[in-house]
Order: structure tokens, then sequence, then C-alpha cells
């Protein structure tokens, strides 16, 4: 836990500006930014008011049904379905506020994995309006969007699964760590993004400590070493671009 009470208001702004609409497909960006082996660019920018327009009006049924229910002289006790919609709701808010506000990494992609919680937000928001008393065209309006948000998504994952069963690209880690093996090198810096991808593809042939988040202390020390080179992905002094995209940097 990190707590910066000065940082809040600008973490708040990356949350909801960058952070969620990227985490729920708002955002047009290469899959391979996150780490998936292929060129296709997944996201759409419409989702994002969709998933507002979603959640905004799943919270207000959920919230009009409880005013409606303690405004009841004899108030029904609510649905099960209500009560699971409110709970998966308040898990995201979480999930948000504790990666938002109680911690100090950077709000950006190589982090968007510890918020998967807020996609909870959304399905309860769903649950909350299907177990409203709102009028039918409310629930169907919900339903549409939902429709909308599920096509975008499959509308990618058919562009992935097309490309694997036609013309799978080149992985060019797997390349890159051939190359590195070819050459006898025992060890090397990275970023953590493609450091621990190298040395799994290698089948620990070569060792590539992460430079900037290391996880394994027995790269580090083998990566100390003098003479080690980087692996980097842009052009270097007096690198060598060993597959595309990926260059062997000297120390």
């Amino acid at each position: 836990l990190c707590f910066a009470p000065e940082q809040w208001l600008d973490r708040a702004h990356a949350i909801t500006s960058a952070h969620l609409p990227l985490l729920y497909g708002g955002v047009e960006r290469p899959l391979a930014h996150y780490g998936v082996h292929t060129d296709v660019i997944a996201g759409h920018a419409w989702v994002t008011p969709v998933v507002v327009t979603l959640v905004a009006s799943g919270i207000v049924c959920g919230v009009w049904t409880l005013a409606k229910t303690r405004g009841a002289r004899h108030p029904a006790p609510p649905a099960t379905s209500h009560e699971l919609g409110w709970y998966l709701v308040l898990v995201g808010v979480s999930s948000i506020a504790g990666y938002g506000l109680a911690n100090c990494n950077p709000i950006d992609i190589l982090t968007l994995r510890y918020d998967l919680l807020a996609m909870m937000v959304p399905v309860g928001a769903v649950a909350l309006a299907l177990s409203s008393p709102a009028h039918t065209i409310v629930k169907v309006v919900i339903g549409l969007a939902v429709v909308l948000w599920a096509a975008a998504n499959l509308r990618d994952i058919n562009g992935v699964t097309w490309q694997y069963r036609h013309a799978e690209p080149a992985d060019m880690r797997q390349i890159a760590a051939d190359v590195l093996v070819a050459r006898g090198v025992p060890a090397a810096w990275a970023e953590f993004r493609i450091a621990y991808h190298i040395s799994y593809l290698s089948r620990e042939r070569i060792k590539v400590a992460a430079s900037d988040v290391g996880r394994i202390d027995e790269y580090a020390e083998l990566a100390r070493a003098p003479g080690t080179p980087t692996i980097a992905g842009v052009a270097c002094a007096k690198g060598q671009e060993i597959a595309i995209g990926v260059y062997l940097c000297p120390p």
C-alpha cells in the first residue's frame, strides 16, 4: 500500500480518462502492447459511451429500486440478483479505488491487470437494471448496450483467430531468442515486458534480467557481469537489429 494524497487528483483523472476506457475496450490500441503476439488493433472509441450509459442506467435503476423499497409501507425483501448487483458494483469500485488511490505504481498498460476486478462494475450494473422494476424499454436499451459491447469484443477476437488460422505472424521474441542462443550470449538486460519472454522462449539458455521491474535475482546477478548487453525495442548506438523491432545494444 502507498498513499500519496497530493497525487490523488491527477491519478483520478488518469483513471477516468485513460485507464477505464482502455480496460473496457474504448481505446484503439495494438494488442501487441498488451503482450499478445499479433498485429491486430483492438478497441473501439464508441465503446466508452456505451459502457458509461450501461453503468449509469444500471446504478440509477438500483438506487430507484432501493428508494421504492424503503418508501413502501410493507417493503418486500430485495431480489437476490439485486443484492448481487450491488455487491459486484462495490467490488469493482473498491478495486478502482485501491488501484488508483492506495498505491503509487504508474497508471499505465503494464499495471492494467492489477485492476481487472473493475470489470465487475458494468456486470453489477446490468444485474441491478434487470432485477429492478424499471420499464421494459429501459431494460431493452441496457440489453442492446450489452450486445453492442459484446459485438465489439467479438470482432477483435475474430480478428486474432483469423490471423492465427490463416497467417500466423512471426514471433520476433522467438527469433531474437534463437539469435542470442546461437551467438552464445549467456545473459542480458531488457525491459520487463520482453525480458522474461525471451528467457522462457530460449528455455533459459539466455537469462534476461528486467531492467525496470526485476523479479528474478539470479538473472540480475548474471546480468551484472561486465560486458552484458541490453535488448531494446528501439534502435540504439552501435546496436544490431536481431529481429524486426528488437535490438541488441552493447553495454
